[in-house]
């Protein structure tokens, strides 16, 4: 029988932590429609849940784009701090969870943005130093719903990944989680976009449910 106790917390950061996926949509849209390049609704729709590789592939892909990802990044960063600004808010209980849920148990960060854009969010979130661990798309191979990089988190935490547990917003994510052998927690309070996420262990509405959430896996309810 598989213990249910649970040894790391891994966090999804946009949508999971901060509403950061419309504004990260918003960036990318604006740095396209400077060189020509209008996104469609599949465009935006596909920026949920993907890293930010998978985004510029698709986009390479579809609308031949001549450019390296380094370059695609560049352009986003020239609108970054102007789609963001006051806009970037923290989710309800995301900060304090992070926090509490730290001083028990490793919490990393699993991430399929740039270590850049993570390192930006966490910076206006006040969690620059929250974590045990911090991953980027640069980190692992194959972003979501690919399970590298909660299995790389799970092997630099020497944790095994039946002990871990995810914090997911995404269905993309939630298959992630799975995938790796991890159970999963879907916080309802960013997920604006609808994503399925009928596929994890539990649905709460906030990250203010995390510590219930904890105990009721480890309880086995």
């Amino acid at each position: 029988m598989v213990s249910s106790r649970i040894r790391a917390i891994l966090f999804d950061m946009d949508g999971t932590l901060a509403e950061t996926e419309s504004l990260w949509t918003e960036t990318l849209v604006r740095a396209l429609r400077k060189r020509g390049w209008e996104m469609d609704e599949e465009d935006r729709a596909f920026v949920v849940g993907h890293s930010f590789q998978d985004i510029y592939e698709h986009l390479r892909a579809k609308y031949g784009l001549a450019i390296s990802s380094e370059e695609l990044q560049g352009w986003m960063n020239e609108e970054k701090e102007a789609v963001f600004g006051e806009a970037l808010q923290p989710l309800p209980g995301a900060v304090e969870a992070v926090r509490r849920l730290g001083l028990k148990r490793p919490v990393a960060l699993v991430s399929g943005s740039p270590r850049e854009d993570v390192e930006f969010i966490l910076g206006r979130l006040g969690l620059q130093d929250a974590f045990h661990l911090k991953l980027g798309v640069e980190d692992y191979p194959r972003g979501k719903p690919a399970p590298d990089g909660f299995l790389e988190a799970a092997r630099r935490l020497g944790v095994p990944p039946e002990a871990c547990v995810v914090f997911e917003d995404s269905t993309a994510g939630i298959r992630a989680a799975k995938a790796a052998g991890m159970r999963c927690i879907a916080v309802q309070a960013g997920n604006f976009s609808g994503q399925d996420q009928s596929e994890a262990d539990l649905v709460i509405s906030t990250l203010e449910e995390a510590e219930a959430a904890l105990e009721r896996l480890e309880a086995g309810r």
